[in-house]
């Protein structure tokens, strides 16, 4: 076609078999995803059973008692009011200071 004049019907069956011409497309393409989602097991395989887990009833009143934690917080320094026996997340200078919108410096914040 180069350097010679094509009426538009010639033009469009040239186009017509130049698609022909084209590897067909696939009607659907493959989509691969994934998520951290419930597992499927496999078929065939065993399921798991609960090893050296003790599931007690609601009813029982053998319930274990928690452990109370060991309080951190009480031997380490908090870094605004320099007492000990609190973090910073819980001292009552700090929140009281985080609730009314005031600053270190004594300004309010906008």
């Amino acid at each position: 076609m180069q350097g010679g004049e094509a009426t538009l019907q010639e033009l469009h069956g040239s186009l017509i078999q130049a698609e022909r011409n084209l590897p067909s497309k696939p009607k659907h393409k493959d989509v691969l995803m994934v998520s951290k989602g419930k597992q499927f097991k496999k078929k065939g395989a065993p399921m798991k059973k609960n090893k050296g887990k003790v599931v007690a009833n609601e009813n029982s009143s053998t319930k274990p008692k928690a452990t109370p934690k060991a309080k951190v917080a009480a031997q380490h320094e908090c870094y605004h009011c320099h007492k000990i026996g609190h973090w910073k997340r819980n001292c009552p200078k700090y929140l009281e200071e985080k609730k009314t919108g005031a600053s270190i410096s004594g300004t309010k914040k906008k």
